[in-house]
């Protein structure tokens, strides 16, 4: 929380709130190894991580909680999350883009809307290319002035006091501030118009009903 008031501050007013669909129980056990295996060379280390991601095929029922993805509770998923993710966090330090992440939760900030776009369609394709993972369609928006739900709390910016304050998140809500940018407007217009054109048709097929009742009388 001090990290993203500390690079609002600076002068970053957007943000992007992203958040990986169920990305512990939808990262699969292989994609999983195959991205270890590429940052740890330590083949008894290798060996050890092998053995607990692959537990919930081989141990007992009590601890068969998923058998594609990864333990949706073990204190070990988030470190191996850590792992496969790393090579999104270097690549914006590289483009010198201010972030935060917590597991699979982030908070990207630039200068306007159209950059953080760019982003997107970046870390998007990455995820479904690399790991196979999808973004939260309600829970990815371009924010500002109003940022998160982000670790139990949302930023507020007070215009009358000219300063970015912590607010906590009060009844579990996670619902985002600012525009969803993957999910599909509700197209009210368009259905309102089908419902007319039903019902033009209905009067229609009715008139035309009395009309011929009428002809063949």
């Amino acid at each position: 929380h001090r990290k993203c008031l500390q690079i609002l501050r600076s002068g970053h007013p957007y943000a992007l709130k992203l958040d990986v669909k169920n990305c512990g129980e939808s990262l699969s056990k292989n994609i999983a190894m195959k991205k270890l295996s590429q940052k740890i060379f330590d083949k008894p280390a290798i060996e050890l991580l092998s053995s607990l991601v692959y537990l919930t095929q081989d141990g007992p029922a009590s601890l068969a909680y998923e058998t594609e993805g990864l333990f949706a509770s073990s204190e070990l998923t988030g470190l191996i999350i850590d792992i496969c993710l790393m090579e999104l966090d270097e690549w914006l330090d590289q483009n010198h883009i201010p972030f935060v992440r917590f597991t699979d939760d982030w908070m990207i900030f630039g200068d306007d809307p159209y950059e953080i776009k760019e982003y997107l369609a970046y870390i998007e394709e990455w995820l479904q290319t690399n790991l196979g993972l999808q973004l939260h369609k309600e829970k990815t928006a371009i924010q500002h002035g109003s940022y998160g739900p982000f670790l139990g709390a949302r930023i507020l910016y007070s215009k009358k006091k000219d300063r970015y304050f912590l607010c906590p998140v009060k009844g579990g809500a996670w619902q985002p501030y600012g525009h969803l940018i993957l999910k599909e407007p509700y197209k009210k217009k368009e259905n309102r118009q089908k419902r007319d054109d039903r019902k033009s048709e209905a009067s229609k097929h009715v008139s035309d009903t009395k009309h011929k009742r009428k002809k063949e009388k």
